[in-house]
């Protein structure tokens, strides 16, 4: 529960390694949806996969062939919050437990 989720969070902010089982439901699920989408700045067409995840304003001021960090900045947390909540139902998780924009935007600025 909610146990579970800060100590997710704490293992991602102290950048140790840390293996995320992405077919484990509820707060695991949550963070890998959630690092799958912030990975895409490494895929082969950055620019283009991220293009779902980025926000309007950000994304106007990037150059044909950003650096993954520009895109990272440029990333949108509510975005990436709303993507988190479209791949995984959260009716049954205990409102402690499902990942908020903080959390997110916590994610983004150690990413």
């Amino acid at each position: 529960g909610t146990r579970t989720k800060k100590t997710l969070l704490r293992a991602i902010k102290a950048t140790r390694p840390l293996v995320l089982m992405n077919n484990t439901p509820n707060v695991a699920k949550h963070v890998c949806i959630c690092i799958e989408a912030i990975k895409k700045v490494w895929a082969r067409s950055p620019l283009l996969a991220c293009k779902p995840f980025l926000d309007e304003a950000a994304s106007a001021k990037l150059s044909s062939m950003p650096t993954p960090g520009e895109l990272i900045e440029a990333l949108s947390p509510s975005k990436l919050l709303q993507h988190v909540r479209e791949k995984f139902d959260t009716s049954g998780m205990d409102v402690h437990e499902k990942l908020t924009l903080g959390d997110i935007v916590g994610v983004l600025d150690i990413a």
